[in-house]
């Protein structure tokens, strides 16, 4: 029998309402009798604790009972390796779970170590490695359109989710589809370099973390934001702090040349962007330090970047429709780079912004604004 066929005969049980208590009696009265009872009701016995115990099971115990554990998924995914390491003791079983929407999200657990995975190209740096399960309230199977709706990243407070992300820490995600369950396998760059803060996973509909989806208190916790809409979770990673090496998580996440440190307040800040003197190239202020593209730089961008891209088509994570958009305004910036009639510069964490000559030579003022960047012509 399937595992869905018996839940759904366990949810048909008719159990009186006094059942519970009728057991319990029974229990009491096996109890007071065992000395006098043979090996039978012994035997009894245990099949009245089970019986007991069944009226107690709630349905996010059978939603985990019925999942795949940390190993299956792996092996399943021909890692085997990684599907002993999911056994070990450094292995944490989670089997957190959060319905959201018409959704049931759950953490099922992760690990961390040395060459396990035979996916990746680092096997001589520790990665961690953790494993959702998504699933449908109602038990339908979820289609490809609906999974590349949502995202699963790692987020890590004190920094801001533009620039610790599922992309910004060379991620991974491996996927499997098993009796109506999608189980993702995320490879992530070693987590535990942040275990001297809170490390989350998020889940949420939506595409590569932003001001419109996260925000972050004065402590550096971060949280969805109040207007944001649609299926969401955010789990805490029980990380080792005595794992943590601050320094190397400063210079990896300093490496990213994202902005790191969260702005509360964006539109008091605005960027000021100017014309070099030679009219050759914008300087962008404030916003740390602009990187100019020529034609032949940002070719050789954009190639990297479509395949960053092709990669998450082919893991799901990024749907074929929004692949094809990057490439074709990355296509235009280049063609813009090329005829003279663009400049780009990578800012902050507004990432890659083209800039198209104007026939004005008067300065111009950019401020973000929450539903993207207002430009005003001085």
């Amino acid at each position: 029998m399937k595992w869905e066929e018996y839940r759904n005969a366990v949810d048909r049980l008719p159990f009186s309402a006094d059942f519970q208590a009728r057991t319990q009696e029974a229990l009491r009265t096996c109890i007071q009798e065992e000395k006098e009872y043979t090996m039978k009701s012994h035997i009894l016995r245990k099949v009245l604790l089970t019986a007991a115990a069944v009226t107690l099971l709630t349905v996010t115990a059978l939603a985990a009972a019925r999942l795949l554990t940390m190993d299956q998924v792996a092996g399943l995914l021909e890692q085997p390796l990684l599907a002993e390491a999911f056994k070990s003791e450094d292995a944490v079983l989670l089997d957190e779970s959060v319905e959201t929407g018409d959704y049931r999200v759950t953490l099922v657990g992760l690990v961390s170590g040395l060459g396990l995975d035979s996916l990746n190209e680092d096997l001589d740096e520790t990665h961690t490695y953790a494993v959702l399960a998504l699933e449908k309230l109602a038990g339908e199977p979820l289609s490809d359109e609906t999974l590349t709706q949502f995202t699963m990243t790692p987020l890590v407070s004190g920094y801001t989710p533009w620039s610790v992300n599922l992309w910004s820490l060379n991620s991974a995600a491996h996927s499997i589809d098993q009796d109506g369950v999608h189980y993702r396998l995320l490879d992530i760059q070693d987590l535990e370099l942040f275990a001297d803060r809170t490390v989350y996973l998020a889940f949420y509909e939506g595409g590569s973390p932003s001001r419109e989806i996260f925000g972050m208190d004065d402590q550096g916790n971060i949280h969805f934001q109040e207007d944001f809409a649609g299926p969401k979770a955010l789990f805490t990673l029980p990380l080792d702090p005595s794992k943590a090496d601050p320094a190397a998580a400063q210079a990896l996440v300093e490496s990213t040349g994202l902005a790191y440190v969260y702005d509360p307040d964006p539109e008091d800040t605005p960027l000021t962007v100017r014309k070099s003197a030679d009219g050759t190239s914008l300087e962008v202020l404030p916003g740390g330090e602009p990187v100019w593209f020529t034609a032949e730089t940002y070719a050789a961008y954009m190639a990297e970047e479509t395949g960053r891209l092709r990669q998450q088509v082919q893991d799901g994570t990024l749907s074929q429709e929004s692949f094809d958009k990057s490439v074709a305004d990355m296509e235009a910036v280049l063609a813009g780079l090329r005829d003279g009639t663009a400049q780009a510069a990578q800012v902050g964490e507004n990432g890659v912004g083209a800039f198209f000559k104007s026939e004005t030579d008067h300065d111009v003022t950019m401020t973000p604004a929450k539903d993207g960047v207002e430009m005003v012509i001085q």
